[in-house]
């Protein structure tokens, strides 16, 4: 599976075999990081039939794996070598966002070097709907944008 994940560039891969669906989460930073015997792993196996109480089920699995996989690809798809989508380049606050390769999850370098997972002042993603397409932007819990106007974290995630 760590060789299939490498090749397709996709950390997160499954395989069924009509008794379990067995996820795995390659923890990179790039797609060759996945090749590292090293990098960190998440596992995931559900059983089909009767789950305990801790245990989802095999469809809300996928669901999840599906979203991951889009939060990836609408963060860094843009970035990718011979993309047509425009790489956004943000700042929020003076504040420079980056992703995490893996997840997709926004970084904040809130100093040289230095990354957390949420904005300090609190601002959050946001999915946007504008005609056909659809953008994650920032904005606060009250619907406020930064410096009073929108601001793309993405370019077109429906294209």
């Amino acid at each position: 599976m760590r060789g299939y994940a490498h090749r397709y560039k996709c950390p997160q891969v499954f395989v069924f075999d009509s008794l379990h669906l067995v996820i795995l989460q390659f923890r990179a930073a790039s797609k060759d990081q996945i090749q590292d015997e090293n990098c960190h792993v998440d596992i995931c196996i559900i059983p089909r039939g009767q789950l305990s109480q801790e245990q989802c089920t095999i469809q809300y699995a996928l669901y999840r794996l599906a979203w991951r996989g889009w939060m990836r690809l609408s963060a860094t798809l843009a970035t990718q070598q011979g993309s047509k989508r425009k790489t956004v380049t943000v700042a929020v606050d003076g504040i420079p966002r980056t992703y995490e390769w893996w997840s997709g999850k926004p970084l904040w370098e809130v100093a040289p070097g230095h990354y957390q997972y949420g904005h300090p002042n609190g601002w959050k993603r946001q999915f946007f709907r504008l005609g056909t397409g659809g953008y994650w932007i920032w904005a606060d819990d009250n619907g406020n944008y930064p410096d009073g106007g929108l601001v793309y974290d993405t370019g077109n995630c429906l294209q």
